[in-house]
């Protein structure tokens, strides 16, 4: 079990257990998170300036999955995070 902690500079992986740093994301070029959303389906969206990251929990881990390049954004809470995702054009990482 996990808690998320996004801050302005990097979203957090702690585990529930013991309360340590289990694993940390942080954007390109130390820019600031400046919107995220996070849900119950381990899906982390983060917006840093015009850039989208798409994150997914994974075991002990956060992993980036792809970017996007958005002119607007704006998050819909009731909508699953990965539908949204694929529904816009975007870059795979790694």
């Amino acid at each position: 079990m996990f808690t998320v902690q996004i801050t302005a500079s990097s979203v957090r992986l702690i585990s529930a257990q013991t309360s340590k740093l289990v694993d940390e994301w942080k954007p390109p070029d130390e820019r600031n998170i400046s919107v995220a959303n996070c849900n119950n389906s381990d899906q982390v969206a983060c917006a840093v300036g015009r850039d989208l990251y798409y994150l997914e929990i994974q075991p002990g881990s956060l992993k980036a999955i792809g970017l996007v390049l958005l002119y607007e954004y704006y998050f819909y809470y009731s909508t699953p995070l990965l539908h949204a995702w694929y529904c816009l054009p975007h870059v795979e990482l790694e």
